[in-house]
């Protein structure tokens, strides 16, 4: 989940990006806003990304990009945000000896 901004006209509001893919995202807004139409999502990972409101509901949005050969470029982002998680401990497993 990355923090970001959603341009709607002249007004901004913070979001946090739950789900991305090269054709969108989905959002959670800060707010709830009647957002329709063209909008911007400006993130400090990865600049802007222009894209159509698709659907919504309460303060939870779905984008579409306008240009997927740019959203490509989040898949990278991600492999690395990724690769930098530590990896889960491992875990004992127990059970019974085989004769």
């Amino acid at each position: 989940m990355w923090q970001a901004v959603i341009l709607h006209g002249y007004h901004r509001s913070p979001c946090t990006i739950i789900d991305v893919s090269r054709q969108g995202a989905k959002l959670s807004l800060a707010e709830e806003l009647p957002l329709k139409g063209y909008v911007v999502l400006l993130c400090e990972n990865f600049g802007s990304l222009e894209g159509t409101v698709i659907w919504g509901r309460d303060r939870i949005v779905g984008i579409k990009f306008s240009d997927p050969a740019a959203a490509a470029a989040l898949r990278e982002l991600f492999a690395q945000d990724v690769a930098e998680v530590p990896s889960a401990p491992k875990i004992a497993q127990f059970g019974r000896r085989r004769a």
